[in-house]
C-alpha cells in the first residue's frame, strides 16, 4: 500500500480503498495515527485522551455496521459539545439552561 499523504493531507480516497480492500491494515493505520496523536499531546492530556479513545473504541465495537458507528459517534460528539458549552457558560457566569418541555395531555375514554 502506498503512503496516503499528499501535501500533508490525508488522501480520503486512498483511506476508503484501504478500508474496503484491507480492513485489517486500515485498522492498524487508524490505531497508529491515534497513538501518534496521543503521544504528541501533553503528558497531562494523555490519560484523558486514552480514556476518551477507549470509550470511542467501545462504542465502535458495539455497532453492527459503519452507518451505526457514524450515528453513535455523532451523538457522542454532540454530548461532549453540550458539556463543553455548559462548562464555558459556567466560566462566563451564565446559568445553565434547564430544558423546558411541553406536551398536550390527551384523555382516553374508558371502555
Amino acid at each position: 500500500m502506498q503512503l496516503v499523504y499528499h501535501e500533508d493531507k490525508l488522501d480520503f480516497d486512498a483511506l476508503v480503498k484501504m478500508a474496503k480492500d484491507d480492513p485489517q491494515q486500515f485498522e492498524r493505520y487508524r490505531q497508529q495515527q491515534i497513538e501518534h496523536a496521543i503521544i504528541n499531546a501533553s503528558p497531562e492530556m494523555q490519560p484523558r485522551l486514552r480514556a476518551q479513545q477507549s470509550h470511542i473504541d467501545r462504542v465502535i465495537e458495539s455497532c453492527n455496521n459503519p452507518h451505526q458507528v457514524n450515528v453513535k459517534l455523532y451523538a457522542e460528539l454532540q454530548k461532549q459539545l453540550r458539556k463543553l458549552n455548559t462548562a464555558l457558560g459556567e466560566l462566563r457566569g451564565e446559568q445553565p439552561e434547564t430544558p423546558t418541555y411541553s406536551a398536550t395531555v390527551v384523555q382516553f375514554g374508558r371502555h
